[in-house]
């Protein structure tokens, strides 16, 4: 789906005061993808997508399933049944990707780890030095499923690595060749910009066209100012694009005003993106506004993968 051969941060190139330029210098290749899943028909989806990249990017695999605490108020052999029946699920899962010809060529491990969730992929993601981390999510909470409703959005909150996001309504189909049009959206703030770097890295790679999405909050404004902002802001994302950027097209620069998730899903349904890239941020008291976080309000929501990138808060 996508190859990452260059350096791994995002460089901002700044010719002078007034512009920045996203150059994608460099970005961690993607030697370990770790994927999370609780069998369900949403984690498959997101193995299929997992097992596309891997095969762009001769990826090692980590198919992982982790046995809940909650399993420690039962008894032992309780215990030790839910995690044989996770190892039959999990070579199940794996036998069933043989068959299909997903897994030729693809080295791969099944990892069944007991513990909370977030915690062992945590220690996982260090241990392995992941590069990228697919979920699947349906979007709410079930009693005994590890990858639903919160749960996931920590995850992709929390993450050090790229998580690729595979929501409820995504589309089963997995482009072979990577996404044919990808949407990048951004306000301006780091965090976003930090995620800009992927975006234009896989669109000049992979020659997918780019769409570069600012989305402004509705306020009272005239037609005038409004036909201003728009000015303003467009040629702020043109700007963002090198001249030289190499890519298989002009991207196309689109200013919006409204709420931010509505925006990003209206645009990737109008242009049929096969790919959203957003960049997100750990801020003070995360925990308890998840449910209103444009991020997670687009994966949930969204036709294609959403790929989150994490800026650090300072310090981290």
């Amino acid at each position: 789906m996508f190859r990452d051969d260059s350096p791994s941060q995002l460089t901002l190139v700044s010719p002078d005061s007034d512009m920045l330029t996203l150059d994608p210098s460099s970005i961690a290749e993607l030697k370990t993808i770790l994927v999370a899943t609780d069998f369900s028909e949403a984690s498959e989806t997101a193995l299929l997508y997992a097992l596309a990249i891997a095969k762009r990017n001769s990826s090692r695999v980590l198919i992982t399933h982790v046995v809940t605490e909650s399993y420690q108020l039962i008894s032992n052999e309780a215990q030790r049944r839910a995690i044989d029946e996770a190892w039959r699920d999990a070579q199940n899962l794996v036998t069933e990707q043989f068959v299909a010809g997903r897994l030729d060529g693809i080295n791969h491990e099944i990892r069944i780890e007991r513990g909370d969730v977030w915690d062992r992929l945590s220690a996982l993601i260090e241990s392995e030095h992941v590069d990228l981390l697919v979920v699947g999510t349906r979007g709410h909470r079930s009693i005994g499923k590890l990858l639903l409703g919160s749960t996931a959005e920590n995850i992709f909150r929390q993450a050090p690595c790229a998580v690729l996001s595979v929501g409820p309504r995504a589309r089963k189909e997995v482009p072979a060749a990577g996404p044919r049009k990808i949407l990048f959206c951004t306000g301006f703030s780091h965090h976003s910009l930090n995620a800009g770097a992927r975006a234009f890295w896989m669109a000049q790679r992979l020659h997918s066209s780019l769409v570069v999405l600012n989305v402004c909050e509705e306020c009272s404004r005239t037609p005038e100012q409004q036909k201003d902002v728009i000015e303003s802001n467009s040629r702020r994302l043109r700007e963002l694009i090198p001249s030289d950027a190499g890519l298989v097209g002009e991207p196309e620069v689109i200013v919006k005003f409204g709420n931010f998730a509505e925006r990003i899903l209206e645009t990737a349904a109008e242009h049929k993106v096969d790919l959203i890239v957003l960049g997100i941020r750990q801020s003070p008291g995360f925990g308890r506004r998840l449910r209103g976080a444009t991020a997670w309000n687009v994966v949930t929501a969204a036709a294609c993968p959403v790929l989150t990138v994490r800026t650090p808060e300072a310090g981290e």
